[in-house]
């Protein structure tokens, strides 16, 4: 497009809606949780976070656009009636897209609550959509620019048929075939119903389970705590909101589930680097999970079928209240009296026990050199670790943190643009 006839401004204000629109759609297509993103992009957890900070780049570019676009040079671009064709359509979508956003990092709604609200953003992105191609159509824009805004309409749309197909039938169909219920959990073990389950999982990721509690119909990830390539899935559920506790005596035998996974690369009995490293385990609350599901697959009865096998000695640290607070416990202390290259610390802090910046640091001199890090767990607790084996010049490539709460302060776009408007002090 010839800019500078229009004005500077109003074509910086183009650039920004383009922009705007595509960080829309690949959001969009990250929400469809299918394996060849992870193979492109990553492991889920991240593809999450990075969801999210489109969304926040989605409403800002929407911003420069509305205010650059109305520049007096700008209003010229395109004529009255053809403007008054499509301006609705980008307004509504932009106050659709932007009321969903915001609702999506306030981290206090309840998740029942909030996941309809945020399918908004499929009809907001339709709007836009609509918006963008009667925007292409009218500027007579060059081939490039055309064939942008068509390649990212089609990757988005598609992502959005594809969720709708999920909701009704995504998943593999499972059935509730024990429960075990705990102190603060409840485990279910899950058989596959028919012929086709979800593929081999290794030790330590995660799936979404969708299930009906309560008359409420969920979609949740949790850590897969069966031992690797099991076909019985088993997953520990904690209560920690609304439908979760009503899991805890809902979720019968005999029910009906879907399950979409495996996803993660979390998953500590995998190679990375040298297969005979030592490796410090510190997993906290529910974080303990995916050690639940290493431990099981190096039990002696289970390593032909699972695979693995090791030899390299590994310090597991439970950090939670008691035992009874700890998920799975009688199977850890279980496996640490079994398995003789599997060292068990606790820190819990009903014994006075607290994992605090100097705990960390004694645990980061005590540790093997080379040692690789597997940290799970709430956020808080993680970045502390994580800061303090920076600051002890521990490789990055040595340590591996699962995204906790995907909901929690820790993604929250606010307190990221935050701390990024902060200067960053050296370390004392």
């Amino acid at each position: 497009m010839e800019v500078p006839a229009h004005g500077w401004t109003a074509g910086c204000g183009l650039l920004a809606g383009t922009l705007s629109y595509a960080f829309m759609a690949i959001a969009v297509v990250f929400a469809t949780r299918r394996e060849f993103l992870e193979t492109w992009f990553g492991p889920l957890d991240r593809l999450y976070r990075a969801h999210r900070l489109l969304g926040i780049g989605t409403l800002a570019g929407l911003g420069l656009h509305l205010l650059l676009r109305n520049d007096p040079q700008g209003s010229r671009i395109i004529d009255l009636a053809t403007d008054l064709a499509f301006r609705p359509l980008g307004v509504v979508g932009a106050v659709l897209l932007g009321l969903s956003v915001v609702l999506a990092v306030t981290v206090r709604i309840p998740y029942h609550r909030w996941k309809p609200i945020h399918v908004v953003t499929m009809v907001a992105f339709s709007l836009l959509t609509a918006h963008a191609l009667l925007a292409a159509d009218a500027l007579q824009p060059t081939l490039g620019f055309s064939m942008t805004v068509i390649v990212f309409a089609g990757a988005g749309l598609s992502a959005i048929a594809l969720r709708i197909v999920d909701k009704v039938t995504g998943g593999a169909r499972y059935e509730v075939a024990e429960r075990v219920r705990g102190p603060r959990e409840v485990e279910v073990t899950l058989a596959p119903r028919g012929r086709l389950g979800i593929p081999s999982s290794r030790a330590g990721q995660f799936a979404f389970l969708t299930a009906t509690v309560g008359g409420r119909r969920e979609t949740h990830p949790f850590t897969l705590t069966n031992r690797a390539g099991a076909t019985d899935l088993s997953f520990a559920i904690r209560a920690l909101g609304d439908w979760s506790s009503e899991v805890q005596e809902g979720l019968e035998i005999g029910a009906q589930v879907r399950v979409q996974g495996p996803f993660g690369d979390f998953t500590p009995l995998d190679r990375r680097g040298d297969a005979d490293n030592p490796q410090v385990w510190i997993g906290a609350g529910a974080g303990v999970t995916p050690f639940v599901s290493a431990m099981r697959s190096t039990d002696a009865s289970e390593r032909s079928s699972s695979g693995y096998d090791r030899n390299a000695p590994v310090e597991f640290i439970v950090v939670a209240r008691n035992e009874e607070d700890c998920p799975c416990w009688s199977d850890i202390e279980s496996a640490s009296n079994d398995l003789p290259w599997l060292r068990l610390t606790t820190a819990f802090s009903s014994d006075g026990a607290r994992l605090d910046a100097r705990a960390v640091d004694s645990l980061i001199s005590r540790a093997p050199a080379g040692a690789e890090w597997f940290l799970c767990g709430p956020n808080g607790l993680t970045t502390l670790i994580a800061r303090r084996l920076r600051r002890a010049d521990v490789p990055s490539a040595l340590v591996h943190r699962e995204v906790f709460d995907w909901r929690g302060p820790r993604l929250s776009p606010w307190r990221i643009l935050l701390r990024l408007s902060r200067t960053r002090q050296p370390a004392t």
